[in-house]
């Protein structure tokens, strides 16, 4: 959620909005961070929004928050605005090659994945990466 300048007052009051709404007696609103909050979890982009709204599972968004508890086929191949804590939110990782070991690799941060492509390929990895 992005304020126009001058109404950063206004923040305080959505968060409330956000994290005290329901729908039939369930709130769908997991998580609410300011921009200066989210540095916790490494969100603090000035690029991020003024607020940045995490969903629970079950939840969807569009152009309105809505119940969105799956009971048939969803018509998305996938979402975001979930906290990534949740195992239904963790990605698939999968690597296949010459000079790449068989076996699990374990949990892996999608920032390591630059710097993994980059050793097998024998280049450098970029600056950022792990």
């Amino acid at each position: 959620v992005y304020v126009a300048p001058g109404h950063e007052n206004l923040l305080s009051r959505m968060r409330a909005l956000f994290t005290g709404w329901t729908v039939d007696g369930e709130r769908p609103v997991e998580r609410v961070f300011t921009r200066k909050a989210a540095a916790a979890i490494h969100l603090d982009n000035p690029n991020s929004g003024d607020l940045i709204v995490f969903l629970r599972e079950g939840y969807t968004s569009g152009n309105r928050l809505r119940e969105g508890k799956v009971s048939s086929s969803p018509n998305t191949l996938g979402a975001h605005g979930y906290l990534a804590m949740h195992p239904s939110m963790h990605g698939i990782y999968l690597a296949l090659g010459p000079g790449i070991r068989r076996g699990t690799a374990g949990t892996v941060q999608n920032p390591e994945v630059a710097g993994r492509v980059a050793r097998w390929l024998g280049i450098e990895k970029p600056r950022s990466a792990p």
